[in-house]
């Protein structure tokens, strides 16, 4: 379910609201285009998304994992990738 509502979430984010090529005089870009209420819209979106991998995919992948889990974590940060670091497997 959850993984259903990511894909509905980024098809509406990366398909649904193309950017526009023109000047915009109707449409939902009139009203969201370089506004507060889609920076608002980007910070609810990246809270709700921290807080579901905190609080449901970590505590799960560590259940499913245990010790091979803690070291990945270990090696690789959260959000963002460590440059330069190659991975021994």
């Amino acid at each position: 379910m959850f993984v259903f509502a990511r894909a509905v979430t980024y098809a509406t984010l990366f398909i649904a609201f193309d950017p526009p090529r023109r000047l915009v005089l109707r449409g939902p870009y009139r009203f969201f285009y370089g506004s507060a209420a889609l920076a608002g819209y980007a910070v609810i979106f990246l809270v709700v998304t921290h807080a579901f991998v905190v609080a449901y995919e970590e505590p799960t992948l560590r259940a499913t994992f245990g010790t091979d889990y803690e070291g990945y974590c270990a090696r690789v940060r959260r959000w963002r990738p460590r440059l330069g670091i190659a991975v021994k497997n």
